[in-house]
């Protein structure tokens, strides 16, 4: 979990029944956000507060987390929030600040790779992206971004490279 304010990440282990044991020590990531992969062996911290992020780390079976050899990948400016598709190939970071969504391939050692240019969503100062959420359905991804202080929500279709094409009737 992010601590909120401070943006160090609290690890914990889940006991047989279902209890937290906290693990030390928290790390410190400038984080806003954090997202683990289906299969529970990688996490990707959003470190908003360094000019926008990207952290990449290995989920110990202890739960603990350790820094995957290269720590952290550049992102757009104030990233916020991460989206992880099911089947763990692809992960979308929100950039708040620059108004955009970076796109990454995730690896089979859990190393992102970027995909290229950011796609722009709703623009910056105040109105750029927030919060989104992929939604699957058949064969289909889509990833839905809500723009802050806009009162839109901006959708698209995730091709099977991770590029993004925005649904028609959307702003």
């Amino acid at each position: 979990s992010v601590e909120s304010g401070s943006g160090l990440i609290q690890q914990f282990a889940v006991t047989e029944n279902g209890t937290l044991t906290a693990l030390t020590p928290d790390i410190s990531a400038a984080a806003y956000d954090v997202a683990v992969t289906p299969d529970g062996r990688f996490a990707y911290s959003a470190n908003y507060a360094t000019s926008g992020t990207v952290g990449q780390y290995a989920i110990g079976r202890d739960g603990r987390l350790s820094p995957l050899a290269t720590p952290t990948i550049a992102a757009g400016n104030g990233t916020a929030q991460l989206a992880i598709t099911a089947d763990g190939q692809y992960l979308f970071a929100v950039n708040w600040v620059s108004g955009d969504v970076s796109r990454y391939s995730i690896g089979a050692n859990g190393q992102l790779t970027s995909l290229g240019a950011a796609v722009a969503v709703g623009g910056s100062t105040g109105g750029g992206p927030r919060g989104m959420v992929i939604v699957e359905r058949g064969a289909k991804r889509f990833l839905y971004v809500a723009g802050y202080g806009t009162n839109k929500l901006y959708g698209f279709e995730i091709d099977g490279a991770g590029g993004l094409t925005a649904l028609t009737g959307m702003p």
